[in-house]
């Protein structure tokens, strides 16, 4: 059980839940008091919050008294996992584009609040099955989401069992510490200590709209240039020297790509060698093999594998599994984005001196295993 700290003169006791010992009691409580329609105050990423249950006017009454004078407004449904999310969606029918469920999927969970555009039936069918009143989470036309990164705080949603909202304690000053809630949140029942947030800054807002795409409505924790950069995919083939299997695996993804329409996610193709030098040119047997098939190689300069390539990328595919172990003993972390290029487990080997026909059948080789693998992508 975490040490409990209570704060004098103010009324809402305090559990620290970063002190040494299983959080798991404050965790059961947190949500036994959220389901039973009392308010709790959980730190998310960029502020601590009150949290109610949006089906509970009562509570929802509460949370809107300590937040202070002012127009209600619908409040950000908090969920305990991309997981979750989708499914609150799916319960209303809604249908994202690609695109869009990228967002989700590498924007959660985050400092990150989504608008999502609905019909008022696909709401109110999200509100029915949920037993939240209209206004609560939504304005008729959108639907405000997020999944926190908190483990504490999603751990207690999860267990308060009941769609949660959460509302920032603060107005010019937004409240950064447990401290700062307790003198802002009196009348609440529990505040969990979780630490500083991570950003002082409001959660970023994107709007995911019904044409399909997304926006960056309001700038915040994350700025849109971030945003941008973790929506573009990098695809990072590698092999020995780069002058032969991995450019040319990176030119066919990248004529693939363009020949396969655009889902509107971008995609960046790389490729690096794990004994390679900087500065040197495609093999003239490799870019003659792909001119052959319809594809231009395009200007090529060899560049050694580094941690930061792959850190960037996406998805690694090394040509043979030697470049696979080469590639896990530079940087182990990436063991769940690297994978053998061929998907029959194949090694695709090096055409470096050999005849031009052996570039041919390389060539053939690179396309339909880049083929397939473009359609076990991730969106």
């Amino acid at each position: 059980m975490c040490p409990v700290r209570i704060l004098l003169g103010v009324h809402p006791e305090v559990i620290d839940v970063r002190a040494p010992g299983d959080p798991s009691g404050a965790v059961e409580r947190a949500g036994r008091l959220l389901s039973s329609g009392r308010v709790v105050v959980l730190a998310t990423e960029t502020v601590y919050g009150v949290a109610a249950s949006a089906s509970a006017p009562g509570a929802l009454d509460e949370l809107w008294r300590i937040k202070g004078p002012g127009r209600r407004a619908p409040l950000a449904w908090h969920l305990h996992s991309s997981i979750a999310l989708t499914e609150a969606l799916s319960s209303g029918s809604i249908v994202l584009t690609p695109l869009q469920r990228r967002a989700i999927r590498v924007l959660t969970p985050g400092p990150v609040t989504f608008a999502i555009g609905a019909s008022g039936e696909q709401l109110a069918s999200i509100r029915a099955k949920a037993g939240v009143s209209t206004g609560v989470f939504d304005d008729g036309s959108e639907l405000l989401v997020r999944v926190p990164d908190r483990r504490v705080t999603r751990e207690v949603i999860e267990r308060a069992g009941v769609p949660v909202v959460i509302g920032s304690l603060g107005g010019v000053r937004l409240a950064q510490s447990a401290q700062d809630a307790a003198e802002m949140a009196d009348g609440a029942a529990l505040i969990l200590d979780d630490g500083p947030p991570t950003y002082e800054a409001r959660s970023t807002l994107i709007r995911l709209g019904p044409e399909g795409g997304y926006e960056v409505a309001r700038e915040g924790a994350l700025p849109g240039r971030i945003i941008r950069r973790r929506m573009a995919r990098t695809l990072l083939f590698v092999c020995t020297g780069n002058t032969c299997r991995s450019p040319m695996a990176a030119a066919i993804a990248r004529h693939l790509l363009a020949a396969g329409g655009s889902s509107g996610i971008e995609t960046r193709v790389k490729s690096a060698g794990t004994s390679a030098g900087f500065g040197m040119e495609a093999t003239p047997e490799g870019v003659e093999a792909l001119r052959d098939i319809g594809i231009e190689m395009g200007r090529h300069s060899s560049a050694p594998l580094t941690r930061e390539m792959l850190n960037e990328a996406e998805v690694v595919f090394g040509m043979t599994r030697s470049h696979v172990e080469s590639i896990l003993r530079l940087d182990p972390g990436v063991r769940d984005r690297v994978f053998l290029l061929d998907p029959s487990g194949a090694d695709i080997a090096d055409p470096i001196g050999s005849p031009r026909r052996v570039y041919d059948e390389v060539a053939s080789l690179l396309r339909r295993a880049i083929e397939q693998r473009l359609k076990e992508l991730p969106e």
